[in-house]
């Protein structure tokens, strides 16, 4: 819950700006502006739809410096984000969201559908676009499943982008220039342009956008002396051509390029005041990540009816050197605990320990085809129909890379014979531990570097290859039975089939360093081959009830899904070794997770559309939820398993409010209630090992969150000129990090329960305006984020239940930070 100084900042907020908004821009006219959306393919305005969902125009996305999903979530109430860096992110809303540990690796797929001008643009992995603001038309959040008109990866809801058109009569651009600076951090300088250009008046027009993006960096490495080693910048390219030669034909052509840098993760340990990471170095981290994106959209109007079709080709590569503070911590705990008992010839120094990097290259393919079928009756009968096709090729080649794991073998063996003795339930009772064939734990890297490559055969990679065809058509269907009362009623048929080759290169890190059980044996190593096929029906059904002009009450029930998959090799491989082959096989398949929502809502806009109130409460229940299973070890591994039922429940209110032609408000907040209900991971042989409860919170769902805001402007004396400012206020409750251990141990730690003042200033004219921006204006230093792998390594020592006191220095746990103050200066001039 906010505390006393949240609440008198807040205040001093509010007397200061006298109540400015959020969302809203000021004009000369006292009404709030409305925002067209589409998200039931037809126009309409947010207060005609039964359903909960927010939108923000290109306008105030702009004012209220939006550059991010993350900075969008401040915004939006039920819409939460696992800030873990730009390109990084992982979305939720209403406590449905994707909550698996080691994201970036493992092939989980989304429960928020992402869309770029109608394309999907939802990756496999914990690695969602940051789609850049400049230029934006709108955004628009749609809250609850979506899985009729949007399909599966629509869960918990979904995040459309909307570029702007070509204005096809008018010439004009606009530039904008900005300079950004980090308390304790660096600076840098970012910049974006838009061209417009008529090319034949009235039917043809072209608009080239152009972006750079800068965020410098804030986090200090102390074990190479490195400051400011998270820096980003992207660059971005998007070209849109419009034709609409008659009033009836309209024909999109957009392309968009972006190409991103970033040093080392923005994580830290220790103290989070400090902004510094301790015990490894991070020198030679970094990450590439580049997408292309194509659509051709077309549409013609005929008396009745509107057909559209959309089709689309994404790709993505994301290449990456960083840390991996696990690995680097596991042989550092074997140092601290078994120091120099080995031989000499196997001594481990005392000391830093040679850090251990993730090498890794993703690429993503996807090919989509949308047709559209939107009536336009005069009677009480309309509805939308579609068919909608995909099929995507994804893959991931990973290695470690790391100088230490070779002189920790003999530790290794050292520590499973240890845990023979001394625990009676070692899970290595009876085996005979013994050096695998390929000791090195990817045969590749590490193989070159001690050049041992040709003793131990050629260099081999980690590949997990994944691809899926999926065919799905849709009906939406609305009777109006009378002006006050209509009901909406459709369905989504889907089908995907996807296969998945997992080839694990031998043996991974300190978990492959001994076998432990007899050979496994699998077709070509690893149970990673095999396929699953998805087929399901989503209905929707809602009734919705407008007594009069200003206010609407609905009701709705609406289903979800997200696919199943496959876990990789790899990990198959350490569960044969560990318990059987059986055991393996029926873990390596976890199915499909479905949702069923009910929803009851609340819309108000006064009669001046001066005010508008909106409020939903919700119940969703999740079925087969899949989650990340976490085994300490040793060996460590996860897996992604479904684990039975869960549900989330809660409430969420918006409210605009405009003064006068001077001033607006906004206030918003979202309550929720997300937990496991009936815990059941099946007959599986790993059963035992979850330490998933009944009534466990699913982690990183806040509590409680709200922001509020305000805007103001004012004339200055006689001119053209304006002089404005806007505040927000978001305030961030408690969640915990993992999806099993005891919430707010040193496992699964609670974060949250802090808020962020993000302030503006400026003066605008017609075509002009400076702005000065100071976002997180009271420097909250909070980690909003957190991997505590120390907490993981408890009991994976032989079941030891070793744990560092504390957490010392040459212990590397993944906490991100809130980034701290930073100002924005930007200029904007439109021409």
């Amino acid at each position: 819950m906010p505390t006393k100084n949240h609440l008198r900042i807040l205040c001093a907020g509010l007397a200061t700006l006298a109540v400015p908004g959020v969302a809203i821009s000021a004009s000369d006219e006292e009404a709030i502006e409305e925002i067209v959306v589409t998200s039931r393919f037809r126009e309409q305005t947010v207060q005609d739809i039964p359903a909960s969902m927010a939108v923000l125009g290109g306008g105030d996305l702009a004012e209220q410096g939006i550059q991010s999903v993350r900075d969008l979530a401040s915004f939006v109430p039920s819409l939460n984000v696992q800030d873990r860096g730009p390109g990084r992110n992982e979305i939720s809303i209403r406590g449905i969201g994707r909550s698996v540990f080691q994201q970036d690796i493992s092939v989980s797929p989304a429960n928020i559908g992402l869309y770029l001008d109608d394309v999907p643009v939802n990756v496999l992995q914990g690695n969602q676009l940051d789609v850049r603001s400049f230029d934006l038309n709108r955004v628009e959040v749609l809250r609850g499943p979506q899985g009729t008109l949007f399909g599966e990866g629509a869960q918990g809801g979904a995040l459309r982008y909307f570029t702007n058109d070509p204005d096809l009569r008018e010439f004009s651009g606009s530039f904008e220039g900005d300079f950004t600076s980090f308390d304790g951090g660096d600076d840098g300088f970012g910049g974006r342009i838009m061209v417009n250009v008529p090319l034949a008046e009235d039917s043809v027009g072209l608009r080239l956008v152009a972006n750079r993006t800068v965020v410098p960096g804030y986090i200090d490495n102390v074990a190479d002396d490195a400051a400011d080693t998270n820096d980003y910048e992207a660059n971005n390219f998007r070209a849109v051509l419009l034709a609409e030669p008659n009033d009836k034909l309209g024909i999109r052509l957009m392309a968009q390029f972006e190409d991103a840098e970033q040093g080392a993760f923005a994580t830290a340990n220790g103290d989070p005041d400090d902004l510094t990471l301790t015990g490894a170095s991070t020198a030679g981290s970094f990450i590439d990540d580049e997408y292309g994106l194509y659509s051709l959209k077309v549409g013609y109007d005929f008396d009745s009816f509107r057909l559209e079709s959309i089709t689309s080709n994404f790709e993505r590569t994301r290449d990456r050197k960083v840390l991996d503070a696990f690995f680097t911590n596991q042989v550092t705990a074997f140092r601290q605990l078994f120091g120099n008992l080995v031989a000499p010839v196997f001594a481990v120094p005392a000391g830093p320990v040679n850090p251990t990097f993730s090498v890794d290259e993703s690429r993503y393919e996807q090919f989509a085809q949308e047709f559209r079928f939107i009536s336009n009756f005069d009677g009480p009968f309309n509805f939308v129909a579609g068919a909608f096709y995909r099929d995507f090729d994804f893959e991931i080649e990973s290695q470690t890379e790391s100088l230490d794991y070779l002189k920790l073998i003999p530790i290794y063996l050292g520590n499973i014979a240890l845990d023979q003795a001394t625990n009676p339930n070692s899970l290595f009772a009876g085996f005979v531990p013994s050096i695998p064939a390929d000791p090195s734990p990817n045969g590749g890297i590490l193989g070159e570097q001690l050049g041992l490559n040709n003793f131990f055969g050629a260099p081999r990679t980690n590949l997990v290859k994944n691809d899926g065809e999926q065919i799905s058509a849709f009906i939406e269907a609305t009777y109006e039975f009378t002006d006050q009362v209509s009901l909406i009623a459709g369905f989504r048929y889907h089908d995907e089939e996807i296969n998945l080759e997992s080839v694990a290169a031998g043996f991974q890190g300190l978990a492959g360093m001994a076998a432990a059980s007899p050979p496994v044996d699998f077709p070509g190593g690893v149970p990673g081959l095999g396929k699953i096929s998805v087929s399901d029906i989503l209905p929707k059904l809602s009734l919705q009830y407008m007594p009069n002009d200003s206010t609407l009450v609905y009701g709705l029930y609406s289903e979800g899904l997200r696919n199943g998959n496959l876990n990789a090799g790899g990990t198959n491989t350490i569960i044969a070794q560990q318990f059987s082959v059986e055991v393996a096989q029926d873990v390596s398949v976890f199915e499909e997770e479905k949702v069923n929502s009910f929803e009851v809502g609340f819309k108000y806009a006064g009669e001046d559309d001066r005010l508008r109130l909106n409020v939903a409460a919700y119940f969703n229940e999740f079925e087969d939820i899949q989650a990340f299973i976490t085994f300490p070890g040793p060996p460590a591994f996860g897996v992604i398993d479904n684990s039975g039922k869960g549900e989330t429940y809660g409430f969420e209110a918006e409210l605009f409010y405009r003064i006068n032609e001077n001033f607006s408000m906004f206030l918003g907040g979202n309550y929720v209630e997300a937990q496991f209900a009936e815990v059941d991971v099946g007959g599986s042989g790993i059963a035992f090992l979850t330490g998933i409860q009944d009534d466990q919170p699913i982690p990183f769902i806040p509590d409680f969150s709200y922001v509020l805001g305000g805007e103001g402007i004012f004339p200055i004396g006689g001119s053209a000129l304006e002089a404005f400012g806007r505040f927000t206020y978001s305030y961030v409750g408690e969640y915990t990090t993992f999806i099993d251990g005891d919430p707010g141990t040193a496992f699964n730690p609670y974060l949250g329960g802090y808020g962020v003042l993000n302030l503006a200033f400026g003066v605008q004219g017609e075509s002009f305006s400076v702005e000065l921006r100071v976002n997180n204006m009271l420097d909250e230093r909070e980690f909003n984020q957190a991997s505590p792998t120390t907490a993981v390594l408890s009991g994976a020592l032989g079941g030891l239940d070793f744990l560092p006191t504390g957490v010392p220095a040459n212990f590397m746990d993944d906490w991100q930070p809130v980034p701290p103050r930073n100002y924005i200066l930007t200029f904007r001039y439109d021409f």
